[in-house]
């Protein structure tokens, strides 16, 4: 699982978005896709958007990529597509998830900032039931913890350590280096 697009419905918020990742052009990483989920999809590809989440299952779009939000398996059956958002809840979705052709890109959503962090659980459990990517819901909402909480979600979802035991510098029998515990306290959000 790979942390790597920003979704809105704002198209304002997409426009800056779009106009920051242009300059990460060229460069590495690149440019980050921005997500398009609100109704306004033909400014928003004027604007540059690289994908839309859409539900009407009819839309068609000449180099965009869609992703189908679904609600239940019998909206699954009626798309033809291969990228689909699993939107619902937790109960819901494992079943919307295994009515998804295997194959598929799957995004789900999360609720961001659950109590003892369950965020993190709940979607390590979706990345073992199959699917590609989460979006955070409502992770950024314009206040001064956004990239803290953002770094500390795309840390506890792509890092190999522990979230519990945190030590660094523990190389010091090797090289001499010996650290300490890089945190006394764990930060719940």
């Amino acid at each position: 699982m790979k942390t790597s697009a920003i979704a809105t419905s704002d198209l304002t918020a997409a426009k800056a978005f779009i106009d920051e990742q242009k300059t990460a052009q060229g460069n590495f990483p690149g440019p980050c896709p921005v997500i398009y989920t609100g109704e306004d999809i033909e400014n928003a590809i004027k604007a540059g958007i690289t994908a839309v989440i859409t539900d009407d299952y009819t839309t068609t779009l000449e180099g965009i990529d869609i992703i189908y939000k679904v609600e239940s398996p019998e909206q699954v059956a009626k798309i033809s597509g291969n990228a689909f958002f699993v939107y619902g809840s937790a109960d819901n979705q494992v079943g919307i998830i295994n009515a998804i052709p295997k194959g598929s890109v799957i995004l789900a959503s999360v609720e961001a900032m659950q109590n003892d962090n369950n965020e993190l659980e709940r979607a390590k459990e979706l990345q073992s039931q199959g699917v590609t990517a989460v979006l955070m819901e409502k992770a950024c909402i314009g206040d001064n913890e956004d990239i803290e909480y953002s770094t500390f979600v795309i840390d506890g979802l792509t890092k190999k350590r522990s979230s519990t035991f945190n030590m660094s510098g523990l190389t010091g029998s090797t090289n001499g280096h010996f650290g300490g515990i890089a945190q006394s306290t764990s930060k719940s959000w």
